[in-house]
């Protein structure tokens, strides 16, 4: 699954490397493969389905946030940058994308 703003699936992550047509929740993907593993597949497959490949909606969503253009295929951003995303995210009470997390279980 390459996409602007994909990862190279490579990494010590523990989804498989390639496509095995099994089920994920969104739930599992967020709390046991990004925030415990760092999983390169996990951001993917969220990134591909949330972020709807990294879109220019997105794009421009995640500028908005950011103060400054962000872009997906160099995967630079200042310090400020990321601090303004994560206010932005602690700010809607850790939201994701304006959407409870729990409406994702």
């Amino acid at each position: 699954m390459i996409f602007p703003g994909s990862y190279k699936p490579e990494g010590s992550g523990s989804l498989p490397k390639t496509a095995d047509n099994k089920e994920y929740t969104i739930k599992d993907l967020i709390t046991k493969k990004l925030q415990k593993e760092s999983d390169n597949v996990a951001h993917n497959i969220l990134a591909y389905y949330i972020t709807n490949k990294s879109d220019d909606v997105f794009k421009k969503e995640m500028t908005t946030i950011a103060g400054n253009e962000w872009d997906v295929n160099d995967k630079l951003a200042s310090a400020k940058m990321a601090g303004q995303v994560m206010e932005s995210i602690y700010n809607q009470n850790g939201f994701c994308f304006r959407i409870p997390i729990s409406d994702f279980f």
